[in-house]
């Protein structure tokens, strides 16, 4: 596996049982999870925010899911700039407790993942901004009949 690595065709994907704070916790001791790995979930669901901290701090590279994992999860690992896709997208060979995917899949799939969080973004952007002009426009259509209703 460190030879497929070492050659930049592929790259070792660590596998999480499930998503709990016990299951990083094995996986940690077991096989290690350091700065910039790619995470496989196995059962994404379960994890919440806290659960996604844990591997926020670890500063891991990205996650494949086989199911959806919760949205609140998902959110707190888009705050931290930490792709999330379906390992389907992924062509993820398996052997036992070891995993490995090409890395021209995995950068593909974080591309379209950046690609798709600029535009959430943006429209985030957008739909604060229209708020706040809504915001301004009624406020100001109010001071205005208050002062008419002064005169």
């Amino acid at each position: 596996m460190r030879k497929l690595e070492m050659t930049g065709y592929a790259t070792p994907v660590k596998i999480l049982r499930s998503f709990t704070k016990d299951s990083i916790q094995q996986t940690k001791d077991a096989n290690g999870i350091k700065k910039g790995d790619v995470i496989l979930i196995m059962d994404a669901s379960g994890g919440g925010t806290a659960t996604a901290d844990i591997l926020a701090q670890l500063q891991i590279k990205a996650v494949a899911t086989y199911n959806e994992m919760s949205h609140e999860a998902e959110q707190q690992l888009f705050i931290n700039n930490i792709p999330v896709f379906s390992a389907v997208q992924l062509n993820i060979k398996r052997e036992n407790e070891f995993a490995i995917a090409t890395t021209e899949d995995i950068t593909q799939a974080i591309t379209q993942w950046e690609k798709n969080a600029e535009k959430y973004r943006y429209n985030q952007k957008q739909e604060w901004l229209q708020q706040l002009i809504k915001e301004y426009q009624s406020n100001r259509k109010k001071e205005l009949k208050n002062l008419q209703e002064i005169k």
